[in-house]
């Protein structure tokens, strides 16, 4: 029996109810921010690009590499950077939430 494969685009438009083109160029700009991210030198240097009403928009862009995040990834980063740098996890975690907390409310 042949195995079926999965319509990734076509998945995701049928959920969102957006044309399969659009969701098309949505995956392309994600592929091109990931290909920023991961292409960066060192460590990412973001700072606040937008937030949108309630914070739940918020999103960080690298001064490196044009590459940009949300908080939740700024975070975990933040996390990881501390591992690998020795450092204690919470006094670089504390940095991104003080980061955070600093955005103007334009919501």
């Amino acid at each position: 029996m042949a195995e079926k494969t999965y319509d990734g685009i076509k998945a995701r438009s049928s959920v969102s109810g957006l044309p399969e083109a659009e969701v098309n160029g949505l995956w392309e700009k994600v592929r091109e921010n990931h290909a920023r991210l991961t292409k960066c030198q060192g460590v990412h240097k973001f700072e606040a690009i937008e937030k949108t009403g309630g914070g739940l928009g918020v999103r960080f862009r690298c001064t490196k590499c044009g590459g940009d995040v949300n908080r939740d990834s700024l975070y975990w980063y933040a996390i990881g950077v501390a591992a690998a740098l020795c450092q204690p996890a919470p006094m670089l975690a504390a940095e991104a939430l003080l980061m955070l907390s600093r955005i103007p409310d334009n919501g």
